[in-house]
């Protein structure tokens, strides 16, 4: 943690030493999303997502979280990189296979899916207001957002059930022709 106080600039650290504290994050406090990851089943090409609250991470490190919100970029891949390298360390610790054994003497075939990095996505959850990050309404998004995090908070005024609803108001019947439209 001391390195990352003591580096203003991201970059100063190596992707190793931010993917080592990824994977130190994740095997302490999200355990239980990559067991679930790993029984999760289906194609090991779907996308999958492990949600981060960032509450979590703030408690586990301040200044790696400061980095993830404000250089999402180029943080994020080093964080689904250290997810999928998780993943073989949680199916081979003894724990899991202790935990677990019942289940994986059952079933015939493998039931641990590992998926690749590319398919593996982290998803920030709960994001503290952050001064850059924040856009007072939806008008302010624009191109410079895009792949970018972005908190927005306001109030919904319409849903779409409310167009469901003005459709069957506008439901006419011909008395005529006894016929409904």
């Amino acid at each position: 943690m001391a390195e990352l106080l003591a580096a203003s600039d991201p970059k100063a650290l190596p992707p190793s030493k931010y993917e080592e504290l990824y994977l130190s994050y994740l095997l302490e406090k999200e355990m239980s999303q990559l067991e679930g990851l790993l029984f999760s089943g289906g194609d090991p090409l779907d996308h999958r997502a492990i949600h981060i609250a960032c509450s979590d991470l703030i408690e586990f490190d301040p200044s790696l979280a400061f980095y993830t919100l404000n250089f999402p970029k180029l943080l994020l891949p080093i964080f689904e990189r250290a997810a999928a390298a998780a993943l073989p360390l949680v199916s081979g610790h003894p724990a899991f296979k202790a935990k677990y054994a019942n289940i994986l003497q059952r079933s015939k075939q493998s039931i641990v899916t590992i998926r690749p990095a590319s398919r593996l996505h982290i998803r920030l959850m709960s994001l503290p207001p952050v001064p850059g990050l924040c856009k007072p309404s939806i008008n302010h998004v624009n191109s410079d957002t895009v792949s970018a995090l972005v908190q927005i908070a306001g109030t919904v005024v319409r849903t779409g059930k409310a167009i469901y609803i003005f459709m069957i108001l506008l439901n006419s019947s011909c008395h005529f022709m006894s016929f409904s439209f």
